[in-house]
């Protein structure tokens, strides 16, 4: 990334910074880090969000995983990181598997809500199947549906967005602050 991203220390409870993230071909990844925050800060706002551009190569799940999670602690919500990185390394897998072009990965807080969205250029929605003990794949919508609150798709002019939403929890303790959002 051209801009510096967030992931966490090997322990989660630190915020390492990484630097100028290059591609394989040693291009530099697409800069839409973009962070709307309405109100005069994150506390008391009724809604945050944050948007990365990716490439559709393999490598970008892990850039995925380090972005939400970083975004997550940045935001002082890091009980929602395990989860919320979990599912959003399967949507993003799905759209660097099955579709071409950008894709576009957003977080959104609002009311209490985690929402993460992945878009992509296909026009072809997902399907939830039901794996069989020998399937190598086919369980990543399975993971979505059993681990989030809710979770659909809907077709763009340009392609697709698949989300799912996580309910917050109220974040107390050691070093963090009481969020409240709405």
């Amino acid at each position: 990334m051209s801009r510096d991203a967030v992931c966490p220390a090997g322990d989660g409870g630190e915020v390492e910074r990484l630097r100028g993230w290059r591609a394989p071909d040693g291009a530099r990844v697409a800069d839409e880090v973009t962070a709307i925050l309405a109100g005069n800060g994150l506390v008391g706002s009724s809604m945050v969000r944050a948007t990365w551009t990716l490439p559709s190569w393999p490598v970008s799940v892990t850039w995925a995983r380090h972005l939400v999670r970083g975004q997550l602690l940045l935001w002082n919500m890091g009980h929602a990181c395990d989860v919320a990185e979990l599912l959003a390394s399967e949507l993003v897998t799905n759209a660097v598997r099955h579709a071409a072009g950008l894709v576009l990965l957003t977080l959104w807080v609002v009311d209490g809500v985690l929402r993460c969205e992945v878009g992509d250029g296909s026009q072809q929605l997902p399907v939830l199947h039901a794996a069989s003990d020998d399937d190598e794949g086919w369980r990543g919508l399975a993971l979505v549906e059993e681990l989030s609150q809710a979770w659909g798709s809907a077709r763009t002019r340009w392609g697709k967005v698949v989300w799912f939403e996580l309910e917050l929890p109220c974040a107390t303790g050691p070093g963090r602050e009481v969020i409240t959002l709405g």
